[in-house]
Order: structure tokens, then sequence, then C-alpha cells
């Protein structure tokens, strides 16, 4: 399973794009049409240098700690852009809140932060994850927080994160943490940055 839009990859195939492509989905990728000849594969900590852009890749933490300790999840990969003076953080679907697994990267100009309090959690009142997600993401130094992770389809409703939790996750920051900008970004509108 991944979390890329196939479709839509294939779609923009003949479109003079370079891909960042990880490993894990390449096949996939090459499937949708995408000549192998357009992709670079990142290997995390090595930077990717494009058009006066840089991509540091680096492994995502979509890995979480499940009843009997163990891990469940899937490989991932995070990326810190930087350009014309600007540094944006992707890490990924986040499953595991612990900034020392992230490179050294603060302060940010923004971070692109898929909303997850828990699996199963999303129906409760106080998900246990809350603070730490904000604790994470506040950590990081950001003048800007994108959520996103927003209302996917096909989510049972105990994972099915919303607006409301965005308002929710929103409050708490700014009353833990001080002023923070904090944009919610749902798919099929549009995101001011």
């Amino acid at each position: 399973m991944i979390h890329a839009c196939l479709d839509l990859i294939a779609a923009l195939r003949h479109f003079p794009i370079c891909w960042v492509v990880p490993e894990p989905i390449l096949a996939q990728v090459l499937e949708s049409g995408i000549p192998r000849e357009k992709i670079i594969i990142p290997k995390p900590p090595q930077p990717i240098e494009l058009d006066g852009i840089r991509i540091t890749p680096f492994d995502g933490q979509h890995f979480e700690t499940i009843q009997d300790g163990t891990l469940k999840g899937i490989p991932a990969t995070g990326y810190l852009i930087e350009w014309a003076g600007k540094r944006w953080l992707f890490p990924g679907d986040t499953r595991n809140y612990d900034i020392s697994q992230l490179p050294s990267c603060s302060p940010l100009d923004g971070i692109f932060a898929h909303l997850w309090l828990g699996r199963g959690c999303a129906l409760m009142d106080d998900p246990p994850l809350l603070d730490p997600f904000c604790r994470f993401f506040a950590k990081l130094q950001s003048e800007h927080i994108v959520l996103t992770h927003l209302m996917e389809f096909g989510r049972d409703a105990n994972d099915h994160w919303d607006v409301s939790h965005a308002q929710v996750v929103t409050t708490h920051l700014q009353e833990r943490f001080g002023p923070i900008n904090v944009i919610h970004s749902v798919i099929g509108q549009k995101a001011l940055l």
C-alpha cells in the first residue's frame, strides 16, 4: 500500500517532470508509465540538487508500537526541501513522535504535518496522541504548520481525521506553544502558504 495516486502519476507521465521515487514504490510508479530515466531514487541522507532546489531525504517514522511491543507500519521517506533561502519539512505519514529520529533541521519556514492522533481514536474526545503530536511539531520551530491527512476517503470513522480534529490540534498548539500559523489542507481545496 502506498499513499500516492497512481492514476494521477499516470496522467502526468508525459509532462517534463523529474520524479523522486523511493525504492519501495518504484515498481508501481514504473507501471504507471513513468520512464525510468525521469526517476531519481533518494538515498537517505544524500541530498539531491535540482534546479536550485536541495532535497534531503531521510527515513520516515511510519511505524507505531502496538500492544505486544512490535512495530507496525511500512517504510517511508521524508524530505527537507531548501530553495531560495526557504526550508520546508515533509516528514510524511508520521506515527512515532520522537524528534530525535529526525535530521537536524530547525528552524523551518514550514512543515507539512500529517494529522494522526492514534489508531482507532478519531471518535475520542481526547485522542491519546494529541499532546505528543503537537509537542513534536512545535519543537521543530516552524513559522507555518500545514495540517494534512484530512478527510481521506474510505476510512473507517474511528480512523477518519477531519477539520474538527485540525481545529482541536490548532487550539492545542496555540494554547500550549504560542502563536503558530496553522493551515488546514483538505483534498480539493487550495491552501495559501
